[in-house]
């Protein structure tokens, strides 16, 4: 299973393959991801947004450089993959 995130709802539903789980939304993307797999929690996962990143739920429209590296954090279990690129 692969997991998308995204702030443009355009690009939601767009990756064959792909669950999307939408930053913008007030749930909590743990929440997000418990939903769709059963678990808040993935075995890897990838930064591929940088310090362009914005914040999530009410603090999608704000520049936070640090959340996609702090949320990759927060969702990946212990003893799992990060990928910065």
């Amino acid at each position: 299973m692969r997991l998308f995130t995204s702030l443009v709802p355009a690009l939601c539903g767009l990756l064959p393959g792909c669950e999307t789980v939408d930053v913008s939304l007030s749930a909590s993307i743990q929440d997000q991801i418990e939903n769709i797999l059963g678990v808040p929690e993935v075995e890897c996962s990838m930064d591929c947004v940088g310090f362009e990143a914005c914040g999530c739920g009410h603090d999608h429209s704000k520049e936070v450089p640090a959340q996609v590296l702090n949320s990759v954090m927060k969702i990946t279990k212990a003893g799992g993959a990060i990928v910065a690129s």
